[in-house]
């Protein structure tokens, strides 16, 4: 998907979820 980008991947620790990630980013 256009909405996650390289960069987003990369702050999101393995094993979690990327609805997390990105909630996780927005706090």
């Amino acid at each position: 998907m256009k909405i996650y980008r390289s960069n987003t991947f990369i702050a999101i620790p393995p094993g979690m979820t990327i609805k997390e990630g990105l909630e996780d980013r927005h706090m």
